[in-house]
């Protein structure tokens, strides 16, 4: 392997500089070539590689054991950990997605919340429920627009299975529950529309129960 690399990029492992190392790790990383990059971090000492730059090409590339490598073995700034999570996301390796997800979950910083909340977003509007799960399955939902990630849900007449799961795991307080009405009818839902009927059912029977207890008179 070594002599592929030195052929390659034409140095030695005792005299090459840090940036042809880099650029060796860049050139694996960038043709997915897992061998290569894994070599390299085996056998060159870490302070010479970009090692933040190799967990995202690690969340990109789907490449879960050294994802996973990387989080037990280094520490990662939050900027560091969301990019590559979203380039997880963005590339549908859920494995790894859920990795980074778990790490980000414990944050309650502004900046995650806009990036795991763009991710949802777009994982919506692709119609990739396993990412949306995750995401919503490790995430505390008030971190999140739930609202626009469900819009962008509806906005495709594929997407009921995923607009329904969205109904049945979150809080309608946080739901257009109107803009969902409504793309149920243009995409005929059948099934969301009688789900949106009985969350309006429940709704109005709380409403009744609330005021009958409002004016119960105590003699």
């Amino acid at each position: 392997m070594w002599l592929w690399v030195a052929g390659m990029f034409g140095f030695n492992l005792k005299h090459c500089d840090q940036y042809r190392l880099q650029a060796a790790m860049t050139e694996a990383c960038t043709y997915g070539r897992l061998h290569i990059a894994e070599w390299l971090l085996q056998n060159v000492h870490d302070q010479l590689l970009n090692i933040p730059m190799l967990l995202q090409e690690a969340g990109r590339n789907g490449w879960i054991k050294m994802f996973s490598s990387l989080l037990q073995h280094f520490h990662f700034d939050k900027s560091d950990m969301q990019i590559a999570t979203s380039q997880a996301l963005e590339n549908g390796h859920l494995g790894i997605a859920e990795l980074g997800i778990k790490k980000l979950a414990k944050k309650t910083q502004s900046n995650t919340r806009l990036d795991i909340g763009n991710a949802l977003i777009k994982a919506c509007h692709h119609g990739e429920i396993d990412i949306v799960q995750a995401i919503i399955r490790k995430v505390d939902t008030s971190m999140l627009d739930v609202k626009t990630a469900l819009n962008e849900a509806c906005a495709n007449h594929m997407h009921e299975e995923l607009v329904l799961w969205i109904l049945e795991n979150t809080d309608h307080e946080q739901l257009d529950l109107k803009n969902v009405e409504i793309k149920a009818v243009r995409h005929h839902w059948r099934t969301t529309q009688f789900a949106i009927a009985k969350v309006d059912t429940e709704e109005f029977d709380q409403v009744e129960q609330d005021t009958e207890t409002d004016y119960i008179v105590i003699p």
